[in-house]
């Protein structure tokens, strides 16, 4: 929750600079011509790239980034047809570690509202391995709830990925993140489960809670005894 509402927060800043940008020439680009323009820009321009396009893929009736800078006609139709160098573009972008992080969780949001309409839950399961603690954990979070949405079966890879971030030397926020996450995994949630019980006793108390949440649903999700 805290990560949606930093992405909000970082969409609504990015709204409010963008008036000191040609934005004008942006927003008359092709999708196709965005994504071409993504690995030259700078880094405040790639945002402003990206906000636009999720102004565009957002599905019809979500609403517009405050502000009023982006047309308020709806958004693309559902069945439109999601541009494949838009996203080999932002698989670039959000796998870059010369790129600003803030560019990368917007790529990567940009690619959750693209999940809604084309299936590229592999492009997060690529991102699974990485280096960087925050993306690796937003990709995970991002498999769980479409698999979780679709009744669909969560992949091994995506919790030993957690496990393995419960055990980093990660901020509270990360962790607490992790283990909501975890909670989540159903039936897989059994192989994290000495990592979170470790969290229990962690110095902080909100991690704490977190993994007690966490255990309770891991021990709500295990076979009972006949």
């Amino acid at each position: 929750m805290k990560t949606v509402l930093w992405i909000a927060a970082l969409l609504s800043s990015i709204a409010s600079v963008v008036a000191f940008d040609d934005s004008g020439d942006l927003l008359r680009r092709s999708d196709d011509e965005l994504a071409a323009m993504l690995s030259n820009a700078g880094p405040r321009k790639q945002r402003t790239i990206l906000t636009i396009l999720i102004q565009r893929y957002r599905l019809p009736g979500q609403p517009v980034i405050d502000g009023g800078i982006y047309p308020a006609e709806d958004a693309y139709p559902r069945d439109r047809v999601v541009s494949p160098s838009l996203i080999s573009g932002l698989v670039l972008l959000a796998n870059n570690q010369t790129n600003a992080i803030s560019t990368r969780t917007v790529s990567l949001h940009l690619m959750r509202v693209l999940l809604a309409r084309t299936n590229i839950v592999q492009v997060f399961e690529n991102l699974l391995p990485g280096s960087d603690l925050q993306i690796r954990l937003d990709a995970a979070w991002t498999i769980v709830q479409y698999a979780n949405s679709n009744h669909l079966s969560i992949s091994p890879s995506v919790v030993s990925t957690l496990a393995e971030i419960l055990t980093f030397k990660a901020n509270d926020g990360q962790l607490i993140e992790a283990l909501n996450c975890t909670a989540s995994l159903r039936d897989k949630a059994e192989m994290c489960a000495p990592a979170v019980l470790a969290l229990t006793k962690h110095r902080s108390r909100q991690v704490r809670t977190a993994a007690r949440d966490a255990l309770k649903e891991i021990e709500r999700k295990r076979p009972r005894e006949q």
